[in-house]
């Protein structure tokens, strides 16, 4: 019993750093929606779950070795899907708030 408690306390450390760019990245967006826009823990969390969806399919995509001007036009097809499900998870206020300042809360520079 007692190496087991030491095998998780040892390895549990690791599992925690091994966060995904698309996990930090999308916790990252998150956490300054969440700030700037006052939501909610059930908000925030639903964003960081679209956040995740969202660049695990940006990278899908920009694992297939394709022209960069398709790669571009699929990327922003998937981006062109953020408004429509973040207003599911805004009150009318929030989802008026982050259309105004959009430019600043997507052109995130994730602290390293």
């Amino acid at each position: 019993m007692k190496v087991f408690l030491i095998l998780f306390f040892l390895t549990a450390p690791i599992s925690l750093l091994a966060q995904s760019n698309q996990e930090k990245l999308s916790q990252f967006l998150a956490n300054k929606l969440r700030d700037s826009l006052l939501l909610n823990v059930k908000q925030h969390q639903e964003l960081y779950s679209i956040n995740l969806i969202i660049e695990e399919e940006k990278k899908n995509v920009r694992s297939i070795n394709e022209d960069p001007f398709l790669l571009r036009k699929r990327v922003q097809k998937i981006e062109n899907k953020r408004d429509s499900l973040y207003q599911g998870v805004f009150n009318t206020e929030q989802f008026i708030l982050y259309k105004d300042r959009k430019s600043t809360f997507l052109n995130v520079t994730m602290p390293k």
